[in-house]
């Protein structure tokens, strides 16, 4: 062969694709079940576990996103095949149906499987969204006329948490888990007394159920403790009342470029805590005075108090009370319900 035809055949060789690494099915002892619903593109370590499951049952998966831990274009195109020919609505999405069927087939395939433990954790909150510490949380089977079989017991941590495991209950007579398995999750106080119930039917292996009294279901971190957070973070756990903004120390920029919150925001947080720390009064916290200084004052505010900046700038040097008005300024603020203003740019 001339050596110009060898390098065209070495170039058509060369441009046929590789065929991909597929993920090798596994032993059936190990299958385990899939913890909870799934979509595409979600990467985390219950990824895995679906893409196994699917690999055992014939469907093909790429090894590249096994090792990547993702929910990728050929998990999903094995999703699809399985929901297709489980007779579910083709979705490509690990739904909470999709979830149930494939756990059922890893079951049957590794019975085993069916005793591992399962888990319940939430928070419980009173009605102003605080962690309730020492709360019971009790898990039991919710049967019809009966008071059905108590499967765990948790207190709540310091802040409200709980972690609660527990054992699927299984059919005596088949030998197989429950279904549908129908739960009631009961919260009583730290002095007993009940508070409130959940119900929850076939909950995944790892299920939530958090509990909020009153009628305000918990909303998530107020913006004022999302803030903190990154502030102090970004601060390195410098005291708010610490922070600057002159030309000699720019504190106040340098937090608001790392944390990745506006300058002003984290001027008025620093505002707050110094309002918070000049006031007797116990109930002006910062967290209380926040709002306030991102609000007009009902009545204009003493010019002795954090004046505006008259060149223009956002220094702090401007918010400083001259300690002979201080006093004052106190009285008159816990008469008329004055707040300090936040000086505009």
């Amino acid at each position: 062969m001339d050596p110009e035809t060898f390098d065209r055949v070495h170039a058509a060789a060369a441009s046929k694709p590789r065929k991909p690494v597929l993920v090798s099915a596994p032993d059936p002892t190990a299958l385990k079940p899939i913890p909870r619903a799934l979509r595409l593109n979600a990467t985390n370590k219950d990824v895995p576990v679906l893409q196994r499951t699917l690999a055992f049952l014939g469907h093909a998966v790429n090894e590249t996103e096994f090792k990547d831990t993702r929910f990728g274009a050929s998990t999903r195109a094995a999703v699809l095949a399985f929901q297709k020919s489980a007779g579910l609505p083709e979705t490509g999405h690990v739904d909470r149906g999709t979830l149930a069927a494939l756990n059922q087939a890893v079951i049957r395939a590794n019975p085993a499987a069916a005793a591992t433990t399962a888990r319940i954790r939430g928070t419980v909150r009173d009605t102003a969204w605080a962690g309730i510490k020492g709360a019971s949380v009790e898990l039991r089977t919710r049967a019809i006329g009966g008071a059905g079989v108590v499967l765990g017991q948790r207190a709540t941590l310091a802040n409200g948490f709980f972690d609660l495991p527990y054992t699927a209950p299984v059919d005596a007579a088949t030998g197989k888990p429950v279904s549908p398995l129908l739960l009631t999750v009961t919260y009583r106080d730290p002095a007993g007394a009940e508070i409130g119930r959940k119900n929850l039917t076939n909950p995944p292996p790892m299920a939530w159920a958090n509990f909020t009294q009153g009628d305000r279901p918990y909303a998530g971190p107020s913006d004022y403790e999302v803030r903190l957070a990154a502030i102090s973070a970004a601060a390195k756990g410098a005291p708010l009342i610490l922070l600057t903004e002159t030309a000699e120390r720019p504190d106040i920029s340098h937090v608001a470029l790392a944390c990745g919150l506006a300058q002003d925001d984290v001027m008025r947080m620093v505002l707050a805590a110094r309002v918070s720390s000049s006031s007797p009064a116990a109930h002006w916290t910062s967290r209380w005075c926040t709002p306030f200084s991102s609000r007009a004052c009902r009545r204009p505010c003493p010019t002795s108090c954090w004046p505006a900046p008259t060149n223009g700038s956002s220094s702090t040097n401007s918010w400083r009370t001259p300690p002979t008005a201080s006093r004052s300024w106190r009285a008159r603020c816990r008469r008329r319900h004055w707040i300090a203003r936040w000086p505009k740019t």
